[in-house]
């Protein structure tokens, strides 16, 4: 998407805010969040492996002085191997992190924004211009294989197990909205961790043993196979989302990850559309619908940022929209969170 409204956008946000690095860890405890079923395993990380990404001109970002300390991780038991992803309501528990990851099965979904699609933007956005979205176009339709996707987007507590095992570096602030100590206290253990870049969301992933989703993943996932406007349907409230009290919604921070069962999408992902955008593994090229294949579109081979999908609990009612496309330096550690994803064997 174009990014002229983003940094108007983000202006109240950043005012004003003193970053300040302290870190007080302590035992999480805080129910799960609603709809997410607690699975417990004995967690004994990998080697960690660096991922190979293409080179991109870095922009520098703040990195806390303390080395965070992640609370005890639970034994919990073991859990099967990864499933084939065969139908809608499979779930299956990482055993590397514990996260719920729930199967979108083989199939076509519309990809993109249909002209109604924008003027549904341009009547919930009247400062809000056609050709910022013409990225988005045309919509087109794209066959996935099978693959299972993160049910909620990466937690702190999850964030925090990687920091410990040597394999991601810490958030590059430890605020978040109004929240000074939102990374490192156990209150937000089970809070999106924000403040990192695309480097160490795809690091985060590879060491959970998955990977950042597609672009085309994170939509269907996002939207299913009917082409919706948001992840549960055509209008968005306070019960389906977190987006900005501001901006007419219900929120000054952000959510428990998965506050919102009513807002799953069709395969059951939670936060699809408010709480925190989300990092995918495609480099950014607005012309790209243009020339995408029918089948697994890999995104284009080269770039300089990295797309980034999703609304936030910053954004207006508008910015949930599931089609709507950013874009950002992969260095650039902002309040951006992720999810990750495996492909079906």
């Amino acid at each position: 998407m174009k990014a002229a409204w983003l940094f108007v956008a983000l202006m109240p946000l950043l005012a004003g805010c003193e970053i300040r690095v302290d870190f007080n860890p302590a035992v999480s405890t805080q129910p799960a969040a609603p709809g997410v079923e607690t699975i417990q395993t004995t967690i004994v990380p990998p080697t960690p492996v660096a991922p190979a990404i293409a080179s991109a001109t870095p922009v520098p970002t703040q990195t806390p002085s303390a080395s965070p300390t992640m609370p005890p991780t639970p034994t919990l038991p073991s859990t099967s191997p990864l499933p084939a992803c065969a139908q809608t309501g499979q779930r299956w528990a990482s055993p590397m992190d514990g996260m719920p990851v729930m199967c979108v099965p083989t199939g076509e979904f519309l990809m993109g924004a249909s002209d109604a699609d924008i003027q549904k933007i341009l009547a919930l956005c009247v400062e809000c211009k056609a050709g910022w979205f013409t990225d988005a176009q045309p919509q087109h339709r794209v066959v996935l294989d099978a693959f299972w996707i993160d049910q909620t987007e990466v937690t702190n507590g999850m964030y925090a197990r990687c920091v410990n095992a040597g394999a991601c570096q810490p958030p590059a602030a430890l605020f978040s909205g109004q929240v000074e100590h939102y990374y490192g206290d156990a209150q937000y253990y089970d809070y999106p961790v924000l403040w990192a870049g695309w480097t160490q969301a795809n690091a985060y992933c590879t060491w959970a043993g998955r990977r950042l989703p597609s672009e085309a993943e994170w939509e269907k996932a996002a939207r299913g196979p009917d082409g919706r406007f948001y992840p549960w349907g055509e209008d968005i409230d306070c019960q389906k989302a977190s987006y900005s009290k501001v901006m007419g919604g219900c929120v000054s921070n952000p959510t428990r990850a998965g506050s919102h069962p009513d807002g799953a999408s069709p395969y059951g992902a939670l936060d699809m559309a408010g709480n925190a955008r989300e990092w995918v593994a495609d480099w950014y090229d607005e012309g790209y619908y243009a020339v995408s294949p029918l089948n697994n579109p890999p995104g284009p081979v080269v770039g300089y940022n990295r797309v980034v999908r999703g609304g936030d609990w910053i954004g207006h009612a508008w910015e949930q929209a599931v089609m709507i496309r950013m874009d950002n330096y992969p260095e650039m550690a902002t309040e951006y969170g992720f999810r990750c994803a495996i492909s079906s064997p």
